[in-house]
Order: structure tokens, then C-alpha cells, then sequence
């Protein structure tokens, strides 16, 4: 018997080691009762819904990138390819506490499956900048060693709980792409909506992330009956170099290049057209090479030409003049002094 995918309505994690006390008499066990994670915490995890199809948990690894399961993109019936989702897909992030406003909602423009592993990175509608994404590991989980794990899956009292929950669980068996592991004390189980959701080590208040979460028997986890427990992770530290390559999207083709001080760090930056229309910023480093992100403007950049850059406004800071293509309007773009993109 195959163990089942950690993938369907907002599901979460049981928190490993709750005393006894909380669960109101009984043995102490995290299946009677999940704890959850202090607000604030955590923050680069991330609540991904997949239409109305399925929610996940991801975890931010660039300021534009979220990486999660491959399956959570999936209404069952075609593969994952790159390129749009199939389904309308969301993103709250930074939000420990879904009720709250915190955070970011943001939806996902493309997904970048892997080929070999369930895991796939997906582009965010907008960079963030105010929460810093999760290390890559550099070092493989080894058998014995203490690991967290986080997800807004399935308790054992909620089918779609509100708050993000973590526990600790110990690898075992490693592989060349997976690594198996159980609860480091009884009662943590991974639940359905949990998939994608990072597994990390803590090194003097270092997060690194070393997986995500993939499939589990989910023992404990609400309406399900499996007495059997553990699961098997999608290993992520061998990924570093991959997920790097992959968040550094290049243009096809570059049109109508104009230059202007739009990130507000002093340097000359390139804003361009490429092949689709769409418009990239390209801002100057101290780095050399360094590759800027889309801009996206309310829906996004539909297509425009004649672009002329220059302080328009008035206001001391580089704008955009430019001509929607498609119905002939002249649009301004103004430079902000928040920088890193053009208001609207």
C-alpha cells in the first residue's frame, strides 16, 4: 500500500510534544490536540489555493518565487507544465493567522515544474520585499537529525484551520531525491493540505531548507483512519543551483530600451519590451549582470511602445511615458520614492 499524497483542502500539522495538560487529561498526544505557531512566525510560509481545487503550503525562496509541491497544481487529470496554472492560484504569505490582514495575497503568474521531482516553483503577481526568503540548504538531512516542519494542512479537529502549525520530526532513510521521516515524539502527522510545505533545520536561528513535504500516511489527521505513520520528503538541498538558474527568467528579445534612475540606488537602470510585450526592469548593481524582475502594473503590461523616460512629473524621480500598443493610449508610469517599480 503506497502512501497517500499530502495534497487536498486547507490542511495542517500537529505539533509534536504537547504536554498533557492541554489536552485536558489523557496521554499526552499532539493527535488529541495541534499547537500552533506564534504570530510572526515563520513568515516566508506561504497558503497556496490551486482554484477551487486544492490549497498547499509553499515557502518563499526569492522575493518573486514560492516553492511547493508539483501536485499542488494539478486538478488530477493533465500534468503540470510550464507556463500559466491551469487554475486561477493564490498566495497569502507572511500570515500566520489567515483571518488577519497581514501579509500578502498575490496570485501566481507561472510554474516551473521540476522534471524528476514533485516540486515546482511558481511566480508571484509582485516582488516582496518585506519578508526575507528561507535559505537553501547546503547539506543533505542525515538519519537522526532533528527537523521542522510547518504547513497550514488538516488538523485533527479542523478540516481547514486558520492558523499555521509546525512540529518536529526526525530523518531517517536518505535517498539521491527523497528522505523519509517519523514524529520525534508520538502523535505529529502530516496532513492533507500540509504538501509543499518546507521541512528545515534551525542552526543558531538559521532556517535552512532541506525539503518539502510530499507524502504521508496522515495517521491522526481528521477523517482519516491510517494507523500507520512517517512520511517521505522531496529532498531541496541539492536544488540550490537549480531553483537559482531558474528564478533568473530571462527575456526572449529586448525592444525599445530607455534608461533612468527607477530603483532609487543612485545607478542608471534599462527598462525594456520583450518579444510578448512585456516590460522588464533591468536595475543597475554593484553586481555585475545582475538580471531585474517583470513589471507587472495593475493586470500587467499588455503590450506598449514609444517609451520615453524622464521626470515627468515633476517630482524628482525618473517616470515612464508609453503608448498601450493595442488601443493607441499614452500612459505614465511615475517613479516612486518607494522605488523598485513604477506606480501606476
Amino acid at each position: 500500500m503506497v502512501q497517500k499524497r499530502a495534497r487536498a483542502w486547507g490542511v495542517s500539522l500537529l505539533l509534536a510534544g504537547l504536554a498533557a495538560g492541554l489536552l485536558g487529561g489523557g496521554t499526552a498526544s499532539a493527535i488529541a490536540k495541534s499547537a500552533e505557531v506564534p504570530d510572526g512566525t515563520y513568515p516566508f510560509v506561504a497558503k497556496v489555493s490551486f482554484g477551487d481545487v486544492r490549497s498547499c503550503t509553499a515557502s518563499l525562496v526569492d522575493s518573486r518565487w514560492i516553492v511547493t509541491a508539483k501536485s499542488c497544481f494539478t486538478d488530477g487529470a493533465t500534468p503540470v507544465v510550464s507556463g500559466a496554472p491551469s487554475r486561477p492560484t493564490s498566495v497569502l504569505l507572511g500570515r500566520t493567522d489567515l483571518t488577519r490582514v497581514a501579509g500578502h495575497r498575490l496570485a501566481v503568474l507561472s510554474v516551473i515544474p521540476h522534471p524528476d521531482r514533485n516540486l515546482a516553483l511558481a511566480e508571484l503577481s509582485a516582488p516582496v520585499a518585506d519578508i526575507a526568503p528561507v535559505n537553501l540548504g547546503g547539506a543533505a538531512p542525515t538519519p537522526g537529525e532533528s527537523l521542522q516542519t510547518a504547513g497550514y494542512g488538516r488538523t485533527t479537529t479542523e478540516w481547514v484551520p486558520n492558523r499555521l502549525h509546525a512540529a518536529a520530526f526526525t530523518a531517517q532513510t536518505v535517498t539521491s531525491t527523497t528522505f523519509a521521516m517519523q514524529a520525534a515524539s508520538s502523535g505529529a502527522s502530516i496532513c492533507k493540505g500540509d504538501a509543499g510545505g518546507p521541512v528545515f533545520r534551525e542552526t543558531q536561528g538559521r532556517v535552512e531548507l532541506v525539503g518539502i513535504n510530499d507524502t504521508s500516511w496522515q495517521k491522526g489527521c481528521l477523517g482519516e483512519t491510517e494507523t500507520r505513520d512517517g512520511a517521505v520528503e522531496t529532498r531541496v538541498d541539492d536544488l540550490a543551483n537549480w531553483i537559482r538558474a531558474a528564478v533568473s527568467v530571462q527575456p526572449n528579445g529586448l525592444r525599445e530600451p530607455v534608461t533612468g534612475e527607477f530603483n532609487r540606488d543612485g545607478k542608471p537602470d534599462l527598462i525594456a519590451t520583450d518579444d510578448t510585450g512585456q516590460l522588464w526592469l533591468y536595475p543597475g548593481t554593484s553586481t555585475a549582470n545582475a538580471w531585474g524582475h517583470r513589471l507587472l502594473i495593475g493586470a500587467g503590461w499588455a503590450g506598449y511602445r514609444d517609451m520615453v523616460a524622464g521626470q515627468i512629473n515633476r517630482d524628482a524621480y525618473d517616470d515612464l511615458v508609453a503608448v498601450e500598443t493595442a488601443t493607441g493610449k499614452l500612459w505614465l508610469f511615475p517613479g516612486t520614492a518607494a522605488g523598485g517599480a513604477l506606480g501606476a
